[in-house]
């Protein structure tokens, strides 16, 4: 009896599909590895300030490169800013960086506006405006 296929062929062709399968579940079931965002350009002595100029207050703080479980260290030097003064930490975001408090809710948005200079929105819609700062 003649057969269409000859075995040591179909058995090849099996043992493909069967290695190809195995390695194909492999990568699937790994982890993809993504590396973290670049924190570097939000890195530094910072003043903020709201944007509407009948609004007052100024905060001045650091952002530092310290990496945490959560994000990158915030050093306060002084904060009359409601939004901004209970600040724990920062993190990148697709579009810019947040801020954030202790118990990790959005503080103040902000996105790059120049390398020196970033334009922020707060949980409530307030406008801010964050430039680079000689020194303290």
């Amino acid at each position: 009896m003649s057969s269409l296929f000859p075995v040591p062929a179909v058995a090849a062709a099996i043992l493909a599909l069967t290695l190809a399968t195995a390695c194909q579940a492999r990568n699937d079931a790994m982890p993809i590895s993504h590396p973290a965002p670049d924190a570097t350009p939000a890195i530094g002595l910072w003043e903020i300030r709201p944007v509407d100029a009948a609004a007052s207050g100024l905060c001045r703080l650091a952002l530092r490169e310290d990496s945490r479980a959560d994000g990158h260290a915030v050093v306060m030097a002084t904060c009359e800013l409601k939004a901004a003064n209970r600040a724990h930490y920062w993190r990148r975001t697709p579009t810019g960086f947040v801020l954030v408090d202790a118990a990790g809710a959005t503080l103040i948005s902000f996105a790059p506006e120049t390398p020196d200079a970033w334009t922020g929105v707060g949980a409530d819609g307030t406008e801010y405006r964050m430039i680079r700062a000689a020194m303290f």
